[in-house]
């Protein structure tokens, strides 16, 4: 559901240099990135750095604003990950050293100033696009309509960690907090709750970049009895391995007098992405250990976060740490 780029900030000089109309291309590209993207940068967030000194080397101009408005939207959302090592010594240019990378930081695009050299070899899944030749590659199409419709996977479509993979595993992989919300999973644990959020700590241990610096949080009605001693044992028993050290809380809403206590709409919200889950936090089958019937579209984090705080607001909720 998410996808990850390289975009040297030489385009930026490309667009200029090409006028107005490649830069109205440079801008929509940018638009397009804030959807369901996050930038590749170097550790030492040089991309993003360099973006921003083109940027403003430019000519005052409405494009010159449009542009550092999208970069600042980008920022503002925590959409560059710096997790490629550079080449300290500049013997190898950044562009190559990203290639040699790429693989192993699962990029699917790069746009570059210049089209990669004939012959260059590139990592499977890696393609290599201009300003000009973006719109011509598989991937924007892919992007673009996955913005727009999100998906949908019928029951018993994909393993568990196939369906895992393909609609979280990009968007968690560098998160610093993960927000689930789903006012049944407290009072209905058991069952496919329960058996999803187990696989799914269980994968996450694998995928968090860096379990140390990310937070989770459960937000859920209150289970009944005392039914939430289940739910935070499994939490508890599920943070083994490299999650021993990641953070983990439980929002209880629970007023009498308050028939909804969270928003009927259950979704994931990290630090840069949110997503909206048709069915809720029960979308593995305990019985066939595939997915079960289920739509996950792209929702707007701000949106969801003002969700959380009106009705906690509303429903101040009762914290339980799991240590």
């Amino acid at each position: 559901m998410i996808y990850y780029v390289y975009l040297a900030a030489e385009v930026v000089s490309v667009a200029e240099k090409g006028g107005a109309y490649a830069l109205q291309v440079l801008i929509a590209l940018l638009r397009g990135l804030l959807q369901k993207c996050l930038e590749i940068d170097f550790q030492d967030g040089r991309i993003q750095e360099a973006l921003g000194e083109h940027v403003r080397g430019m000519q005052p101009s409405f494009d010159r604003k449009l542009l550092s408005a999208t970069l600042g939207a980008i920022q503002k959302h925590n959409r560059f990950v710096c997790c490629l090592t550079p080449d300290l010594t500049g013997a190898t240019p950044d562009d190559e050293v990203m290639i040699q990378q790429a693989a192993a930081a699962l990029i699917d695009v790069a746009v570059l100033s210049t089209e990669a050299k004939p012959g260059s070899e590139l990592p499977a899944g890696l393609e290599i696009a201009t300003l000009a030749t973006y719109q011509h590659t598989d991937f924007e199409p892919r992007r673009s309509k996955l913005a727009s419709v999100g998906s949908r996977t019928e029951p018993g479509a994909q393993s568990q960690t196939d369906f895992l993979d393909s609609h979280f595993r990009k968007a968690l992989r560098h998160a610093s907090r993960i927000v689930l919300c789903d006012r049944l999973f407290g009072r209905k644990y058991g069952d496919n709750y329960e058996y999803t959020i187990t696989k799914v700590l269980r994968w996450l241990e694998a995928v968090l970049d860096s379990p140390a610096t990310c937070a989770l949080e459960v937000h859920c009605e209150r289970p009944p009895g005392l039914g939430h001693r289940a739910l935070e044992g499994d939490l508890k028993a599920g943070r083994t391995g490299r999650l021993g050290s990641l953070r983990m809380t439980v929002y209880y809403y629970n007023n009498p007098g308050i028939e909804d206590v969270l928003p009927h709409e259950r979704f994931v919200l990290t630090d840069q992405f949110a997503f909206s889950i048709d069915r809720g936090l029960d979308f593995l089958d305990k019985s066939t250990k595939r997915n079960r019937d289920v739509s996950v579209r792209y929702a707007d984090a701000d949106s969801c976060q003002t969700t959380l705080r009106f009705f906690a607001r509303k429903s101040p909720p009762t914290l339980a740490q799991i240590v």
